[in-house]
């Protein structure tokens, strides 16, 4: 199990079915400088025919943070700001990546 995603499995899980296809830490957590009180920031993509409503991500927030007891910061690739996007992108520790090609 990752020290820095309790409940990995069931994480990973709750991804899938929501038609994940690549998942990272990114942040604090990424970097093993966390603290028990830290959030979980989450980097994903979905599978390129489902859909990423708000409805979609604000349920799986809510269900993520249900997991891991702490707030859930999800952003996906295409909502990166691009002034954060380079520092996101060198943090990354990826969780799983289905993505094709």
């Amino acid at each position: 199990m990752n020290a820095a995603l309790p409940n990995e499995p069931k994480v990973l899980d709750l991804l899938r079915n929501n038609r994940v296809s690549f998942a990272a830490l990114f942040g604090s957590r990424a970097k093993g400088e966390y603290a028990a009180e830290s959030d979980f920031d989450l980097l994903i993509e979905f599978e390129p025919d489902a859909s990423a409503s708000f409805f979609r991500m604000a349920g799986m927030q809510r269900d993520l943070e249900h997991l891991l007891h702490k707030p859930v910061d999800l952003v996906t690739t295409g909502g990166l700001h691009p002034l954060m996007k380079q520092r996101v992108m060198d943090s990354l520790k990826v969780l799983y990546d289905q993505r094709k090609g």
